[in-house]
């Protein structure tokens, strides 16, 4: 897991291309989620659906969720995600029947700021 996070690089630099830029070192969406929330008001924040083309993301989160509770049930992985990453519980329900319509995913790992 990545310990440090990098601030927005400048005053210009808006929440989504701060986000974009977290999914590329290798942050799941809750962290990324909450990156933006220490740096960006809620107004200026990502709205809901901007989410959705941080895939690797998403990706990379829902493969932690499963390697920490690999027996957790479907309700139980909607409940989770819908209240970690702050989404309505319909949204929460088609993304993990994504997840699970592809068996899981493989896990991306989390890259090292440093070793770029």
């Amino acid at each position: 897991m990545i310990d440090s996070v990098p601030s927005p690089l400048s005053a210009d630099e808006t929440a989504v291309d701060y986000a974009r830029r977290l999914e590329k070192l290798g942050f799941d969406e809750m962290r990324i989620r909450k990156e933006i929330l220490n740096h960006y008001s809620p107004i200026d924040s990502l709205s809901i659906g901007a989410f959705n083309s941080l895939s690797d993301a998403r990706v990379r989160y829902f493969t932690m969720i499963h390697e920490l509770t690999p027996a957790k049930p479907h309700k139980g992985l909607v409940k989770k995600v819908a209240s970690s990453l702050g989404i309505s519980a319909d949204e929460a329900e088609r993304s993990v029947c994504r997840y699970e319509e592809v068996g899981g995913m493989t896990f991306i790992p989390w890259s090292s700021p440093k070793s770029k």
